[in-house]
Parts: C-alpha cells; sequence; structure tokens
C-alpha cells in the first residue's frame, strides 16, 4: 500500500462527555426490561406451546414484575393470534404492563395484527421497513424503463426538483 495516510482514523468525539452513568454506585430506579420469550420463536421447540402453556407463561413474567412483554407474531399463525386476543379478553393485561407484537411493512399483515390488538391498553409494534430491495420478485425486470439509460431533458438543469420526479 503506497498512500495509507488516506485510510487514517477518522474519530470525533461526541459534543460534551456524559459519564454520569458510569459514576453511580447504584441504580435509582429498574431498568426496562422486555420478555421476548412467547414471541413465536418457540415454534421452534420440539413441541410448542399451547394457549394454555402461554397464558400460563405470561401470568408468570407479571408476576415476576416485567413491565413490557412481547407476546408474539399474531398475523403469523392463528395460535398467536388467538393468544393474543385471549390475553385482550380475559383481561390479563395490567395496566402498567406494555405488549409488543411483532408485524411486517404489509398492509394485510399490519390490519390482522391491529385486529389482534383492538381493546388492548398498551401495545407496541415495532415496523420494520424495508432499505433495499433484495427479493428478485421485487425488483424491476432488467427491460423495465427503469433501467434504460435517459438523457437528460434540457428544461430540467441540475437545480430542478422536477428532475427527480417519476417519468
Amino acid at each position: 500500500m503506497t498512500n495509507a495516510s488516506k485510510y487514517a482514523r477518522r474519530y470525533f468525539m461526541p459534543p460534551f462527555r456524559c459519564m454520569d452513568w458510569a459514576e453511580k454506585d447504584y441504580i435509582e430506579k429498574a431498568p426496562k426490561w422486555c420478555s421476548v420469550d412467547l414471541r413465536d420463536g418457540n415454534q421452534a421447540l420440539i413441541i410448542p406451546m399451547s394457549l394454555d402453556e402461554k397464558l400460563e407463561f405470561f401470568k408468570k413474567l407479571v408476576e415476576v414484575g416485567f413491565k413490557e412483554i412481547e407476546i408474539g407474531f399474531p398475523a403469523a399463525s392463528e395460535t398467536e393470534y388467538e393468544f393474543c386476543r385471549a390475553l385482550i379478553e380475559q383481561n390479563l393485561i395490567p395496566d402498567d404492563v406494555t405488549v409488543q407484537v411483532l408485524t411486517q411493512s404489509r398492509e394485510h399483515i399490519i390490519k390482522k395484527t391491529f385486529e389482534a390488538l383492538d381493546g388492548c391498553k398498551n401495545a407496541t409494534s415495532p415496523l420494520p421497513v424495508q432499505s433495499s430491495s433484495t427479493s428478485t420478485a421485487k425488483r424491476p425486470p432488467a427491460t423495465s424503463a427503469l433501467s434504460t439509460p435517459r438523457r437528460a431533458s434540457p428544461e430540467l438543469s441540475r437545480s430542478s426538483p422536477q428532475r427527480y420526479a417519476t417519468r
């Protein structure tokens, strides 16, 4: 490598130093922990949990003191959907507990997830956003107009916002 200087480490310090957390002898309040034991990854078990086992497990997590509990992916299977509905209909979610559900960024799955959460007081759902198209089903075909080079029209200068509009 002849010019290694161009690979020099570029590190920028934060605008202020905050080490308050490291200088404490004890914590002042309990941290927020989110149990993910009930997500549908339990389906990888040799014998997946039944609805009754999941309800019992949820009650135990509440008893232990969890305030945030991920309960699964209600749109993925009927068991997950029924589990979510049972928690709500049987009023098993305390007012100070937030349930979290998984979903995908697809309209029919989001609708099914919201149906499952109907009547729930405290719920969150992280919504993943696709950042790139890695699926061949989502990519335009090679012969599409998107892959055909075009000449910039004279009326669309570099500074024109219409330059980026879809034609």
